[in-house]
């Protein structure tokens, strides 16, 4: 689950692992338990990432805009071969 970043007004800042469906939900404050909303306050944590699992990261976000695709031939263009002999009337 990913961690989240909340900044109560009275005291402090904290971070909470909470579910994505979540994150959009006030959490209670550790030391005065006001409900405090969600704020940015940190970087994504990719720092911490081997390089392989970065280098997948970007090879994701590359094919979910422009998949790429094998050097052949696999889709048919025009729907296939027309003949003469099937034409109706």
């Amino acid at each position: 689950m990913p961690h989240y970043d909340y900044l109560c007004a009275g005291c402090c800042s904290f971070s909470e692992v909470r579910p994505m469906a979540e994150s959009a939900l006030a959490q209670p404050c550790p030391s005065c338990a006001i409900p405090a909303p969600r704020a940015i306050l940190t970087a994504p944590r990719m720092a911490g990432m081997s390089s392989e699992r970065r280098a997948a990261f970007a090879t994701n976000e590359r094919s979910s805009h422009a998949p790429k695709m094998s050097g052949g031939d696999h889709v048919r263009q025009g729907g296939g071969v027309w003949s003469g002999a099937h034409r109706g009337s």
